[in-house]
């Protein structure tokens, strides 16, 4: 079955471009200095006990954004934040320092849109797997992106119009 982990704190990482300073930065997440090692070790962990079909749910960073850890191949999800008044706008990708680290796979706030995470499970019968989706929507719940997963396979990806 999957495995849904939810951290206020990124773990894939991603960060706002040109912001990795001490003072009031995005270095307080494991994605970036000076958590390395402790995000190493989760995923160290993950891999040596074979754990399958983890996917990371996180917020705490005012934007919508879908990355996945290139050795882990996990893929995380930031929920952003419900207004447009608080979202941050996007350039949330990796600085030199972790670039090996994370791939961006899709950032959502480009124009500041707010709104919200849905997580939807379905536990389907003995004739199809189970199916995970992940689905962005704006603070009116119209559909922004969604990605949809079967036992770490992905089946299809929605995009909007």
């Amino acid at each position: 079955m999957f495995k849904v982990v939810i951290s206020p704190s990124p773990l894939v990482g991603s960060g706002r471009r040109g912001g990795y300073d001490y003072h009031g930065s995005f270095r307080d997440n494991h994605g970036y200095p000076p958590f390395l090692e402790e995000r190493k070790a989760f995923f160290d962990q993950i891999t040596e006990r074979g754990v399958k079909d983890v996917y990371l749910v996180g917020g705490d960073r005012h934007a919508k954004y879908h990355t996945r850890g290139k050795e882990s191949r996990i893929h995380a999800f930031c929920c952003g934040s419900l207004s447009v008044k608080h979202g941050a706008m996007g350039n949330f990708w990796p600085d030199k320092e972790v670039t090996g680290l994370v791939d961006v796979l899709h950032d959502l706030d480009l124009n500041r849109t707010g709104g919200f995470l849905c997580v939807d499970v379905d536990i389907a019968d003995e004739a199809r797997r189970p199916i995970i989706a992940f689905t962005f929507y704006d603070p009116d719940g119209n559909k922004l992106d969604g990605w949809l997963f079967s036992n770490k396979v992905k089946l299809r990806e929605r995009k909007s119009p």
